[in-house]
């Protein structure tokens, strides 16, 4: 799993991001880039977490 191909590769950035999604100055094509972008990213994350609990719940 990896972030290397994506927009958003940390979460400081992720956060950042999301901050300008919300600016009312942020034009909406660009909004709708960033939460694409968002999605992926989180998409990512939570994968990683569902495959840490699958991980878990085989040694419990």
């Amino acid at each position: 799993m990896s972030y290397d191909d994506l927009a958003i590769q940390d979460g400081n950035l992720a956060s950042i991001e999301y901050l300008c999604m919300l600016d009312g100055d942020t034009a909406p094509e660009e909004r709708e880039k960033i939460n694409e972008n968002l999605l992926e990213y989180c998409g990512i994350d939570t994968l990683g977490m569902v495959k840490i609990r699958e991980e878990l719940l085989k040694r419990g």
